[in-house]
């Protein structure tokens, strides 16, 4: 990955008391891995095109220490030279992920 795209590669995840930049492959590397290790299986129920990028309605859902995850949010992948240059994850029940991933 060259470093001028891993400097553009971002990802926007709420957290706390609202919305929190990762920045660079490494952060959302660490942000995948928290995921992961939490157990969350993560459901792409649809994509759409558009002029710039794709957007994907995902559907992520786990249970770890009785704390339930079932929420649905968007990801929108910015494209540049056909590759990713931006992610933005826009989440639809921040309290509920907040308390999930504590």
């Amino acid at each position: 990955m060259t470093g001028d795209l891993q400097s553009k590669l971002t990802l926007h995840y709420g957290i706390e008391s609202g919305l929190r930049r990762c920045p660079r492959v490494e952060g959302i590397l660490k942000r995948a891995q928290g995921i992961v290790e939490r157990g969350v299986t993560v459901e792409i129920m649809h994509g759409v095109l558009g002029y710039e990028g794709v957007a994907l309605l995902l559907h992520n859902t786990a249970t770890m220490n009785g704390k339930v995850l079932d929420e649905y949010l968007t990801t929108v992948c910015t494209l540049r030279g056909g590759k990713i240059a931006r992610l933005d994850t826009h989440i639809s029940d921040i309290p509920l992920v907040n308390e999930h991933f504590r």
